[in-house]
């Protein structure tokens, strides 16, 4: 009797480990697939809009380099489309010395850290109207504001579940399955060019591909519900299921049978 109870332990015991071993396997092996779907996902989102946003900041240079014409404003409006807002050309003060069109809304004034690193670089930072962000960069002595519509710029499907922000982690775009803004922190980048994280507890849990648009200091991030990219492992737990317990009720059975 006591082979026969400590053979069933056994049994049951290793057909146990076997399963939880591979459940944890199968659930870290689909955690990777969607990380490296979701990585490739905001490389090819980043690298679209670097070259969006290039062209806007050619349209901003053409602008500045110009003769003021009307004509030349109302070609640049047509080429930049529905998500171009308006170009104004800056003095380092952050004075308008020209624009587009009237006078800007939702892009002025800037405060003097953004125009000191206007000066020095490519700078992106949100609009103050809540629906755009402007790129800022510096053509001799005088700065060029480019303000663009982020809803008419962004692909809506593509950025159904993903983010755009600065590179610090300041938001400038959420998709519409986000329930929730998510924390500056956790947008950040920092020294990296691109990273996969988790962000988020519960239901909206999700696992974040950030990336980082080259030649511009923003950041893309496609996103997934760790639910919705485990959904396939949920559905295999029943079998799993069955794989542990099958053999326990069975094994108890013939104990029984044994031990009669």
């Amino acid at each position: 009797r006591t082979t026969v109870v400590l053979s069933l332990v056994m049994i049951c015991g290793s057909f146990a480990a076997a399963g939880v071993i591979q459940l944890r396997l199968d659930r870290g092996r689909a955690l990777d697939q969607a990380r490296q779907f979701e990585t490739r996902r905001a490389a090819e989102m980043a690298s679209d809009l670097s070259v969006e946003l290039d062209r806007y900041a050619a349209l901003g240079t053409a602008f500045a380099n110009a003769t003021g014409s009307a004509e030349a404003s109302a070609a640049l409006s047509d080429a930049g489309g529905d998500a171009l807002g308006h170009i104004a050309l800056l003095d380092n003060s952050g004075n308008v010395l020209s624009q587009m069109k009237g006078a800007p809304q939702g892009l002025l004034p800037l405060s003097d850290a953004v125009l000191a690193d206007a000066a020095a670089g490519r700078v992106v930072g949100p609009g103050t109207d809540g629906e755009s962000f402007a790129l800022l960069f510096a053509l001799g002595k005088r700065i060029v504001a480019v303000q663009i519509d982020s809803d008419a710029l962004l692909h809506p499907a593509r950025m159904r579940s993903g983010v755009l922000a600065t590179r610090s982690g300041t938001l400038l775009e959420l998709g519409a399955n986000w329930n929730a803004p998510p924390a500056m922190d956790a947008l950040a980048l920092g020294d990296s060019d691109h990273e996969t994280r988790f962000i988020g507890d519960g239901a909206d849990r999700r696992l974040v591909a950030l990336h980082i648009v080259p030649g511009w200091p923003v950041v893309t991030g496609a996103s997934i519900r760790t639910g919705k990219a485990l959904m396939a492992w949920y559905a295999s737990l029943p079998l799993f299921a069955f794989f542990i317990i099958g053999p326990a009720l069975a094994g108890a059975g013939l104990a029984g049978v044994f031990l009669r």
